[in-house]
């Protein structure tokens, strides 16, 4: 519509907006008259006349107000979607106003289109959002290509601070797995350290091909042979300091992982579903609630019984919205976004060439897998050998006893409790029957002990291996004991001699068979620290994930560290999810 009067305001003469009528008609009058050198003539009063005037009347009423819409629609915001039709053309609407609240006004002023008669997504954006890719991807080395893209410099900002520059690289690893990573060329931002699987030779017959858009930059991963996209990005695509967005078109609705969650295990179509971990018990009421563990993978099975898998290495609290079309829409509060694509394609062949780039899971010892009895209460080492007893006497099978934290010295790791009892006689009476015994160890580490008295936190502490707060000084919270705590740093260089160095004193005292790491998420019974958090935009960003706004407080550091808390790889706002998994690295070594 801004387009065709903006074409009519250039073929008018003078703007008849500013024109009075009645001049228009006298002046008309005067000319006529001009002509033969008489007076203007006596206004006509003949029906023709009038119809003439009428007309005439007419036409310069609907000109004017053709021009005062072309002036109102060219005075709009140059990113508002409607001039372009970018909302009306729009198929796949893929929301604009996540955090829910929006109206038609906030909706406009991130340049989305409006529609209150969608029950969701209301707000949604118009095709072309996003950024342009400048020209083609072009070789770096073998297997190894890249482009620049560039931001539509007329968006309005979604959150914070737009990246104007990225580089997108595409990476043939293998013959089924590609890689696609977007990322800031101008800034060092977190990247997951690992794992990292650097391509050895050229890759040819790959089982998928990558096309791309450069207008509104997107691309598609395709299966080579049937030519069918299995991941497809689409408008809305956005890269922020510190929001994260891109989504993808799905070929089949058959989605299954993106845990931790109680969601059923085909995953809905109208879900989100939010990855930070947190400790949680699992409620069916809260399906969609963030739990213990982060898996950014999902396993896709497409309609002719063929599978894919698609993985996203970012370890910043996140959440993943899937829709009916079939698409997903991946929401990230910081680092980058890097892909990586398996081609199956059975979904036996996903999983192992998923677990091929992040691990294979260790070989487990054959007693792992058999019959382990568990729970907190047993208060002594004779109750829980009680308990093995009455097993033994009914015939009921048990390979493993299981402690929890009763067996500790006032709570604190490394110890044993003289009202325990005999943990070493319950150990051997285990042993003498082909049993084995798995004690529990949390991460949190009590600093009220005193100076020389408690290993486990002195070793800890002359070694610099906790955690430390934004001003570089202990981050103190609490957990067990019920007293303050400190957390060791497991992405230190030192901490796998300290922490190893805790479990083999410990084990020379009592000779467990396995370990139980618990409250790793990492847990704290106070937010953030007992002196709190500063203010700081890692402690508030200005976007935060679903479920955590709902159950959490609309905060980051409930039931666990400060986001500010310094790491030795990066700030506890990046590595928090890692958190167990660095722990269980370390205890492994």
């Amino acid at each position: 519509m801004a387009s065709i009067a903006a074409r009519t305001y250039r073929l008018l003469p003078y703007p008849f907006t500013d024109l009075n009528i009645q001049e228009a008609i006298d002046e008309r009058n005067r000319l006529l008259a001009s002509t033969d050198g008489r007076q203007p003539r006596p206004r006509v009063r003949s029906k023709g006349a009038k119809l003439f005037l009428f007309l005439l009347l007419l036409f310069l009423l609907t000109i004017a107000i053709s021009v005062a819409l072309g002036v109102t629609l060219n005075a709009r915001s140059e990113a508002s979607p409607e001039q372009s039709g970018g909302c009306s053309a729009t198929t796949y609407k893929f929301d604009c106003y996540p955090e829910g609240g929006g109206n038609e006004t906030t909706c406009a002023s991130r340049g989305c289109c409006w529609n209150s008669s969608l029950v969701s997504p209301s707000c949604f954006y118009p095709d072309g959002f996003g950024y342009s890719m400048d020209g083609a991807l072009s070789a770096v080395s073998y297997g190894h290509s890249s482009a620049t893209l560039s931001r539509k410099t007329n968006q309005p900002v979604q959150y914070r601070e737009p990246v104007a520059t990225l580089r997108v690289d595409v990476y043939l690893e293998t013959q089924y797995r590609l890689r696609v990573k977007i990322s800031d060329p101008s800034t060092n931002r977190y990247e997951v350290p690992w794992p990292t699987r650097p391509i050895v030779s050229n890759v040819s017959n790959t089982l998928y091909k990558v096309t791309t858009g450069s207008e509104t930059f997107n691309f598609t991963v395709s299966r080579e042979d049937t030519g069918l996209p299995i991941f497809s990005t689409g408008t809305g695509f956005i890269f922020e300091d510190q929001f994260l967005q891109i989504s993808a078109l799905l070929p089949s609705p058959n989605i299954y992982g993106l845990g931790e969650h109680t969601t059923r295990l085909r995953l809905p179509t109208n879900i989100t579903l939010t990855m930070f971990s947190h400790d949680t018990p699992p409620l069916p009421s809260k399906p969609t609630e963030n739990l213990y563990g982060v898996h950014p993978f999902y396993l896709g099975l497409e309609q002719d019984g063929r599978a894919h898998g698609v993985f996203l290495l970012n370890s910043n609290a996140m959440e993943v919205q899937l829709q009916p079309y079939p698409s997903i829409t991946y929401r990230t509060i910081g680092g980058i976004l890097d892909f990586y694509f398996f081609l199956g394609p059975g979904p036996d062949q996903v999983i192992q060439q998923y677990t091929e780039l992040i691990g294979r899971p260790f070989l487990p010892p054959y007693w792992s897998l058999g019959f382990h009895l568990s729970r907190w209460g047993y208060m002594t080492a004779n109750n829980t050998l009680a308990v093995v007893e009455r097993m033994r006497q009914k015939g009921i099978p048990q390979d493993t006893q299981w402690n929890d934290i009763d067996y500790m010295n006032t709570d604190l790791d490394f110890t044993t409790s003289t009202s325990f009892g005999d943990i070493q006689g319950l150990v051997s009476d285990l042993h003498s029957h082909n049993q084995k015994y798995v004690l529990i160890v949390d991460p949190a580490i009590s600093n009220q002990q005193p100076r020389g008295q408690y290993p486990p936190f002195d070793s800890g502490f002359y070694n610099n291996t906790f955690i430390t707060n934004s001003s570089g000084k202990l981050l103190i919270g609490k957990v067990w004991p019920d007293s303050t705590t400190v957390w060791p740093d497991f992405t230190h260089p030192n901490v796998d001699q300290y922490w190893t160095g805790q479990i083999s004193q410990f084990h020379s005292n009592v000779q467990f068979d396995g370990l139980w790491i618990d409250m790793n998420e990492p847990s704290n019974f106070v937010d953030g620290s007992v002196d709190g958090c500063p203010i700081s935009g890692l402690e508030v960003p200005p976007y935060v994930p679903n479920a955590i706004r709902s159950s959490l407080g609309q905060t980051l550091t409930s039931g666990t560290l400060c986001m500010t808390a310094n790491q030795n790889l990066s700030t506890h706002y990046n590595l928090h999810s890692l958190y167990g998994l660095t722990e269980a690295n370390a205890t492994m070594n």
